[in-house]
């Protein structure tokens, strides 16, 4: 019999191994349980860690969308390149003389379908918004906005269009991208108001947000927010303010036509700066840098006013007209099929000289900075070898005078009479032409001097004025007699006069016979029914330009305004007036100060329509020709006169230092102004032509500009809509066939006057382009490139998946940089639909 003891120790062995056991099997469970977790976490971390992959992928992809876009806004915007013009998704350059379209899409063939529904062949960017009521990313419109997606392959390489499926060598992502043109929009850090007491016609502050918004006010509201809180960084900012009532349903309905930032070159159509129609130092100084010589530089101080003679610098005066003429010499415009003489404005207005033509726009200049009633002309003569203008008052053969603001001799008569014995009386009419800048002018504050010459020898005579009344009011003509003494019984007597102001500056001379001896007196017969006139008041100093006709003292001549212009460019007759030639653009500016030039400068570059192309004292003249806005009538090879424009710019009353001043003259570029509209507003999405709609900026541009040059009307909303829509469809007015016009887009601002229902109804047409023509640009330097980038899975059916998508909005902008540009970033934003 065992003892008691050892059972019981044998039972505890067992309880022991039993718990063992236990505890074994809840540590496995324990363990797997941590295992499971540990597998289920690591597996979600690899999800994460691919979707993160896939995302940093996606945006590398989206990375690689937007630096093609600026690799192509590079090379189309090249200052090598001879010019070019930008419009959403699309830049067209000169290009080692060859004129190439640039997509700014990835759509480099034949374009994606415009309503394909397979998200395999093109990529939509206007897709639904998370936003709700604000619609899709780029505008209200559910219209798609499709280009073709770029597809990469393993390798690193990539192709267009439909991808090849490859096991090989598989599909493992896609970029697209569209290229937006921010001056095609309205600023909403520079628009304002077409008001003209507030600003000049140059201000971006005259493109009208009031329609933008049916509330009352609105753009008060937005322009006293920006002068009280902030300018707005964004399109979108602008409406997140309680305090711009209206704003948030504006923002909404134009999301598509609104930027904050734009701003486009004053550059030529031969990639040089503009000539600066001032003469005032600090305001070229403000647009085109510290030390430029760009603009009409003619005065020894800056601030000194034009208009007075002895403030004239004779070496800079010749340079500016010398380099002026040189411009209206070339033979070079892209505009041009062909290099002949007519190919240049030197050319065309022959037997009128450059030199002539050039005098007559610093002329202008000069009238709308002088605050001097009468602004006598500068005088010049060219040298007789190299044809290179000097100011001075020499007598020579080849004298030029400008054309000033001032009244004019129109028709000299002379009667025998009695006494003294062999006297004779010369009639001499001076008039004040209705358009030349004066409502009137008090005739004693000139003097009048009369010349007889006989045939050989000289009288002259130039005392008091005897009219009751000196006053000559604009339109009017006075009739002064000079009583001279001289050989009796001549038929016929050599005569010539001449207007002096008060510090005896010659204001006027018909013609230039007694400065200078060649060409020579006007003859004039005595006491007959005829007289010497001339049909054109702007004639007066050539001595060819004077005729014998029936006396009209102290009227309208017989022979003004009668005279059809048969010969030399076609496009300057008025078709709508059966080829009749009108007056209304023979105009001078009003003085600086006064009511209807309060800032003392030029308006709008339009406004050298009113510069006189047919004025010289040497040879024939042409009367009635100033620089036509008018469509080019025929195919007659001649370049259109609207190109002059494109070698100027017009002056603004701002500085970098005013409040708006950085997003109308960017500090980035000297030589580029922000706020105005780009008329090549065509979106092109695909080359199939997709267009999608951008006309609001360009109707709120000319909303309330000028009808008619002779009557004080505005633009209504529907002519503004009709004449918008005409320049979006690029409708010209007269087909020619023989010029690049009506190419889809426009070379430069003054070829919209090409477009029917602009400038086609006679020359008074002419200012509903005129208000508007410096806030109209053809190319821009800002640019939101739109990107997208997806990593795509290719399963062994060849079916592409989706597996990481990245949107991006960024804001490039173009500055000059030495000899060429170079694109910096402004902002860069992720969408998220």
């Amino acid at each position: 019999m065992r003892p008691l003891y050892l059972k019981t120790k044998r039972a505890s062995h067992r309880a022991r191994h039993s718990s063992a056991l236990v505890i074994t099997m809840m540590l496995v469970c324990l363990i797997t349980v941590l295992l499971v977790g540990f597998v289920g976490s690591m597996r979600l971390e690899i999800f994460s860690a691919r979707a993160q992959l896939n995302s940093t992928k996606a945006t590398f992809y989206s990375q690689a969308a937007q630096d093609m876009a600026v690799s192509r806004l590079y090379y189309a915007m090249s200052s090598t390149n001879g010019f070019w013009v930008t419009q959403p998704g699309r830049a067209t350059a000169s290009i080692s003389g060859s004129l190439t379209t640039v997509l700014l899409s990835s759509n480099p063939t034949s374009g994606a379908p415009a309503t394909s529904a397979s998200t395999n062949l093109a990529a939509d960017f206007n897709v639904s918004s998370l936003e709700g009521s604000n619609g899709n990313l780029l505008a209200l419109t559910n219209a798609v906005m499709r280009v073709q997606w770029m597809y990469v392959h393993q390798d690193g390489s990539y192709e267009s269009g439909t991808p090849t499926i490859s096991t090989a060598n598989p599909v493992v992502g896609r970029f697209a991208f569209w290229v937006d043109d921010e001056s095609t929009k309205i600023n909403v850090n520079t628009a304002y108001t077409n008001n003209a007491s507030l600003y000049p016609a140059s201000h971006p502050g005259r493109v009208n947000l009031s329609t933008l918004s049916i509330v009352p006010g609105f753009a008060d509201s937005v322009k006293t927010f920006r002068a009280n809180n902030h300018y707005f960084n964004s399109s979108a900012e602008f409406c997140q303010s309680n305090s711009i009532s209206g704003s948030i349903d504006a923002w909404k309905t134009n999301r598509f036509n609104l930027t904050h930032y734009n701003h486009s070159l004053e550059w030529n159509l031969f990639n040089e700066p503009r000539i600066l129609l001032t003469a005032k130092k600090s305001i070229a100084e403000a647009i085109y840098g510290t030390g430029t010589t760009n603009y009409i530089r003619i005065v020894s101080n800056g601030s000194d006013d034009p208009g007075a003679l002895a403030a004239l610098n004779a070496t800079s005066v010749s340079a500016v007209v010398g380099k002026i003429a040189a411009e209206l010499n070339r033979t070079d415009w892209p505009i041009m099929t062909s290099a002949a003489a007519s190919a240049s404005f030197g050319g065309k207005f022959t037997p009128v000289r450059s030199e002539q033509i050039a005098l007559n726009i610093v002329e202008y200049v000069r009238a709308a900075e002088s605050t001097n009633n009468v602004v006598a002309p500068i005088w010049g003569s060219l040298a007789s070898s190299g044809g290179v203008f000097a100011m001075s008052s020499a007598a020579n053969g080849n004298l030029l005078i400008g054309n000033n603001r001032g009244p004019r001799i129109t028709e000299i008569a002379v009667n025998s009479v009695s006494a003294p014995v062999g006297g004779y009386n010369v009639v001499t009419e001076i008039h004040l032409p209705r358009y030349f800048g004066l409502t009137s002018i008090d005739l004693s504050t000139l003097t009048l001097t009369v010349y007889l010459g006989y045939p050989s020898g000289t009288a002259s005579f130039s005392g008091p004025w005897a009219a009751s009344s000196t006053t000559l009011l604009a339109g009017n003509y006075a009739s002064v007699t000079r009583t001279l003494s001289a050989t009796a019984g001549l038929a016929t007597v050599s005569v010539a006069a001449q207007l002096t102001d008060s510090a005896g500056q010659i204001v006027e001379i018909a013609p230039l016979s007694y400065l200078n001896a060649t060409p020579g007196w006007i003859n004039c017969t005595v006491s007959t029914a005829n007289s010497m006139n001339i049909t054109d008041p702007n004639l007066s100093r050539g001595v060819s330009n004077w005729t014998s006709a029936a006396r009209t003292l102290g009227s309208t001549n017989s022979a003004t305004m009668a005279s059809v212009l048969t010969t030399g460019p076609l496009q300057d007759l008025t078709a709508s007036l059966s080829g009749s030639i009108t007056d209304v653009s023979m105009r001078f500016p009003v003085p600086s100060g006064t009511s209807g030039n309060a800032f003392g400068m030029v308006g709008s570059v339009g406004e050298l329509g009113y510069v006189h192309t047919g004025n010289e004292c040497v040879g024939v003249a042409t009367p009635w020709r100033t620089i036509r806005l008018q469509p080019q009538r025929t195919s007659d090879g001649y370049l259109p006169d609207w190109a002059i424009l494109d070698l100027f710019a017009a002056p603004l009353n701002v500085s970098r230092s005013d409040a708006d001043g950085p997003y109308i003259l960017p500090s980035s570029d000297t030589n580029s102004i922000g706020g105005k509209i780009n008329v090549n507003a065509v979106n092109v999405t695909t080359v199939n032509s997709n267009y999608y709609s951008r006309l609001t900026p360009m109707i709120l541009l000319f909303q309330g500009a000028a009808n008619m040059t002779t009557a004080s009307t505005t633009l209504s909303t529907t002519t503004a809509s009709n004449m918008v829509f005409n320049i979006w469809k690029c409708t010209v007015a007269v087909t020619n066939t023989s010029e690049k016009y009506g190419s889809g887009f426009f070379y430069a601002p003054g070829q919209i006057v090409e477009v029917a229902g602009v400038a086609d109804g006679g020359e008074a047409t002419e200012s509903r382009f005129r208000d508007v023509s410096s806030l109209i640009t053809t190319r821009g330097n800002v640019f939101t490139i739109y990107s997208v980038g997806q990593v795509i899975k290719q399963d062994k059916s060849g079916n592409l998946n989706v597996m990481g998508e990245h949107r991006r909005a960024t804001m490039v902008e173009r500055v000059q940089s030495g000899s060429s540009g170079k694109f910096q970033i402004v902002y860069s934003q992720t969408l998220s639909p």
